[in-house]
């Protein structure tokens, strides 16, 4: 479904004010205003515990209202939406708004519409390098004032200073090294694969490649399958899943290891199958080890995009969600 991106982010002004049945909040937030203010309840009224600085870091305890996008004050005209998040600075818990915190990665794709850029963020876009190599560069961007057909009236794009259109976006409050990304240069996931959409049956296998170009990058990686289990039946004239799981599986420990990330992408109703499909693989992290972009739509109206990477993942893990984009066709 890449072709779908340039439209579906045509669509994000309208998810501003649409709550997200099932939003994902990174568990470290970062302020990228001057400063914000840590509040005793979830609105501009409420009594000030603390002013939190920029670059400050604070835990994310829970999404207000179930991440609810509003505004913060209701009286001004120009105010943009976002949800009330509860975290945790220093020796204080309370509520901060959320549309001047970031996680620690963040994902966009070039045309999204935008209002504001984040401060105090590197930016990073995955490039086609040559045929069989993508490549992550360090970018600079800006907020475009431009017509566009679809609104019928100027509006507000993220741009690049590239020449050449990026497969994706990240924002990081950490530098990421730059140069060779991932193994699939002017092919898409879907040519690589033949197929990406995990059904109930399907399976893939993610791995980061190596770099052709650079002799010290010939070594084997490891790599991981992605599996999708379920049983498929008609109800009502109706295609349905029944017990849909997503498995990561690790073979190269004498006991298989497995993973199961089906809670990353479960849908907004019980009524929806889950449409999960691999849209990018590579080390954006360049840890030596496989990440991987996930796109699904958990409502009927709406999709996004979701980051896996390899050295995020603590514990039993092999991959971990770390942020995702999402569009809404409201």
């Amino acid at each position: 479904m890449k072709f779908l991106l340039p439209v579906l982010s045509l669509f994000a002004i309208s998810f501003s004010a649409v709550a997200q049945d099932t939003p994902f909040v990174p568990e470290e937030l970062i302020v990228t205003a001057n400063s914000i203010n840590l509040r005793e309840e979830p609105n501009i009224y409420s009594k000030k515990l603390a002013s939190v600085p920029r670059g400050a870091k604070m835990q994310f305890l829970e999404a207000h209202d179930n991440g609810t996008y509003v505004k913060a004050d209701t009286l001004d005209p120009a105010e943009i939406y976002a949800p009330w998040y509860k975290v945790r600075y220093q020796n204080k818990t309370g509520y901060v708004y959320g549309a001047y915190v970031s996680g620690r990665f963040n994902l966009y794709f070039e045309g999204d519409y935008m209002e504001n850029i984040p401060v105090g963020l590197h930016w990073y876009g995955v490039y086609t390098r040559d045929s069989f190599a993508d490549e992550t560069r360090k970018i600079e961007v800006k907020i475009v004032d431009e017509y566009n057909e679809m609104f019928g009236a100027n509006a507000k794009f993220l741009r690049t200073n590239q020449t050449d259109v990026a497969k994706f976006l990240i924002a990081t409050a950490e530098p990421l090294k730059t140069g060779y990304s991932g193994p699939t240069g002017i092919f898409d996931v879907n040519q690589y694969y033949g197929n990406n959409t995990m059904y109930p049956g399907a399976t893939v296998v993610i791995h980061r490649g190596y770099d052709i170009k650079n002799a010290a990058d010939s070594l084997m990686s490891p790599s991981y399958v992605i599996s999708a289990l379920g049983c498929v039946e008609m109800r009502d004239n109706v295609t349905m899943f029944d017990n849909y799981r997503l498995l990561l599986f690790d073979y190269t420990e004498e006991k298989p290891f497995q993973q199961d990330i089906t809670p990353w992408f479960k849908t907004a109703f019980i009524e929806l199958n889950p449409t999960i499909s691999l849209f990018w693989q590579g080390d954006l992290d360049q840890d030596g080890k496989p990440d991987a972009v996930f796109q699904d739509c958990p409502q009927e109206a709406g999709c996004r995009i979701s980051l896996l990477l390899s050295s995020e993942a603590k514990g039993n893990m092999r991959l971990k969600k770390i942020c995702e984009t999402y569009f809404s066709f409201h």
